[in-house]
């Protein structure tokens, strides 16, 4: 898991509340993992942000 960055909140809140998006994040390298959150970066809204989690990170 990433050591020592922050996350976004919105990210965060919704991988929370989605077991089957968080367990496929867990399994990733820490490079995939890095780039999954660089992507929800550039959610503009709660939406998208909900859309990006579950639907596998797919931007």
């Amino acid at each position: 898991m990433l050591k020592n960055e922050e996350l976004p909140i919105g990210f965060t809140m919704h991988l929370a509340q989605n077991q089957k998006a968080m367990t496929e994040f867990a399994k990733m390298s820490e490079d995939e993992q890095r780039n999954v959150v660089e992507n929800a970066r550039d959610m503009e809204s709660y939406e998208a942000m909900k859309s990006y989690v579950d639907n596998g990170f797919v931007k």
